[in-house]
C-alpha cells in the first residue's frame, strides 16, 4: 500500500465498465476524484466480472477480492449481500494507512465496526434504502424461491441497518433518502449522483420524431415491471414506442410482439441510446419501486424532450414543473396523447437541461467528498 492515499473506497462490483445504475455512481465518482488530484485505493469485490485495467489509470492502486458467494453465506443472520462480502485481506491493507474510508453500498460494510477500525474517518455511501429494494423484488418476483430469498434478506437488512450508525457519515443518493436516514443519523449529507451524461443543448425540431421511448436493463424486475405496464398503456394507443436495453427474456418479448406499434431494439451502444432520446418526443418512465434514484432519470433530464413519470420516479421536486406525472393507466394514454398532440417547448427543455446540469454536477460532489476526507485548516 501506497502511503500517500488520500480515499480508501470499498466497492460492491467491479465498476468498470459502468453499465449499471451503482456501478455508474462509483466509476464516474473516481473519474471526478482523479480530476482535482484525490488519490484512490480501490477495493473491489467481483463476482462474474473480468478485472479491469482501465481502473489503473483512474485510481492510484486497485484490489480485488472474491465474493463469497453460494449456500453458507445465507445462512448468516447478516444479509447475504454483506456477509458474502468480507475478506481478512481488505482488512490488512486499510489498516496499513490513516486515509478515510468510504464504503460504497451497505453491501461492503462488514467491516464497518471493526474495532481495529474504531479510530478511522468512515463513511457510507448510501445507495438505496435496501430493505425497502428487497421487500418490492418480492412483491414483483412470480418464483417462489426468489420470493422467500428477497423476504427474508429484507428482514435482515431491516436489523442490520443500525450497524449504519458506526459510520461518521452517510452520503445519501436522493434528496427523499436524504431526508429519511437524517431522522437518525446525526452526520447524512445529500451527495448529489455521479454520472457521465451531458445534455444535447440543440433542439433539433427536424430530426424529431413522434414516438416514445423507454430504457433499462431489462433482467431487473423493476425494469420488466415498467415494459409490462407500458404495454398495456400503448396497447390502445396509435403511438409507437421504442424499446431499448438488454436481457429481455422469452416472456417479455413474446408480450412485446403482440403489441403492433411497440418495438424492442435491444441493446444500444452509448451513442445510439443518446440519439434514440434525442430523437423521441416522449421519455416514458414508470417506476413501482420507490427507493434509490434511477439514473434512467437522470439520463432522461439531460437529453430527453418530454418526460412523462409517475411520482415514484421525481426523486427531486425541483424538476416538477419540467416533468409530465401521470399515475394510472388512462392517465398515462391521456398524457402521451396530449404530448404528441401539442408543440414542444424548447425553451423549458434547455432550461430543464441547464438545471440538471447545476444540480448533478460532477466537479463539485467530488470536491465536496474531498472536503469531507481533508477538513480545512
Amino acid at each position: 500500500m501506497s502511503s500517500n492515499i488520500d480515499l480508501h473506497i470499498v466497492s460492491f462490483d467491479v465498476p468498470y465498465p459502468a453499465d449499471y445504475g451503482g456501478l455508474i455512481d462509483v466509476y464516474y465518482k473516481l473519474l471526478a476524484l482523479k480530476k482535482i488530484n484525490m488519490k484512490v485505493a480501490l477495493h473491489c469485490f467481483h463476482y462474474g466480472r473480468e478485472e479491469a485495467q482501465e481502473l489503473k489509470d483512474v485510481c492510484s492502486e486497485v484490489h480485488y477480492y472474491p465474493r463469497k458467494t453460494g449456500v453458507l453465506a445465507q445462512f448468516s443472520t447478516i444479509p447475504y449481500i454483506v456477509a458474502s462480502r468480507s475478506d481478512v485481506l481488505l482488512l490488512k491493507r486499510l489498516n496499513q494507512d490513516d486515509a478515510p474510508i468510504l464504503f460504497e453500498g451497505i453491501h461492503t460494510t462488514f467491516l464497518l465496526n471493526h474495532p481495529s477500525l474504531a479510530s478511522r474517518k468512515m463513511a457510507v455511501r448510501i445507495h438505496n434504502r435496501e430493505d425497502e429494494y428487497y421487500n418490492a423484488l418480492y412483491k414483483q418476483s412470480k418464483q417462489v424461491t426468489d420470493k422467500l430469498y428477497y423476504k427474508i434478506e429484507s428482514k435482515k437488512l431491516r436489523y442490520y441497518e443500525k450497524k449504519l450508525k458506526h459510520a461518521d457519515t452517510l452520503f445519501t443518493l436522493s434528496e427523499k433518502e436524504q431526508d429519511y436516514f437524517s431522522t437518525w443519523h446525526p452526520n447524512s449529507r445529500y451527495l448529489p449522483v455521479f454520472h457521465p451524461y451531458t445534455p444535447h443543448t440543440e433542439q433539433s425540431l427536424s430530426k424529431l420524431k413522434d414516438q416514445a421511448v423507454y430504457f433499462g436493463n431489462l433482467s431487473v424486475e423493476e425494469n420488466r415491471a415498467a415494459v409490462f405496464f407500458l404495454l398495456e398503456v400503448f396497447s390502445e394507443l396509435n403511438v409507437p414506442l421504442k424499446i431499448a436495453g438488454l436481457q429481455a427474456d422469452s416472456d417479455l418479448l413474446k408480450a412485446i410482439e403482440e403489441v403492433s406499434n411497440v418495438e424492442y431494439l435491444g441493446e444500444l451502444s452509448n451513442s445510439d441510446l443518446d440519439r434514440l432520446l434525442i430523437e423521441s418526443r416522449v421519455c416514458c418512465l414508470p417506476t413501482f419501486q420507490d427507493t434509490g434514484i434511477k439514473l434512467k432519470w437522470i439520463h432522461a433530464l439531460h437529453l430527453a424532450n418530454d418526460i412523462l413519470l409517475n411520482e415514484k420516479m421525481l426523486t427531486d421536486e425541483s424538476f416538477g414543473s419540467y416533468c409530465v406525472k401521470a399515475t394510472e393507466l388512462d392517465d398515462w394514454r391521456n398524457a402521451v396523447k396530449e404530448l404528441m398532440g401539442s408543440d414542444l417547448d424548447v425553451d423549458k427543455i434547455i432550461e430543464r437541461k441547464k438545471l440538471a446540469v447545476t444540480k448533478f454536477n460532477n466537479e463539485s460532489s467530488a470536491r465536496l467528498l474531498a472536503e469531507w476526507c481533508v477538513p480545512v485548516r
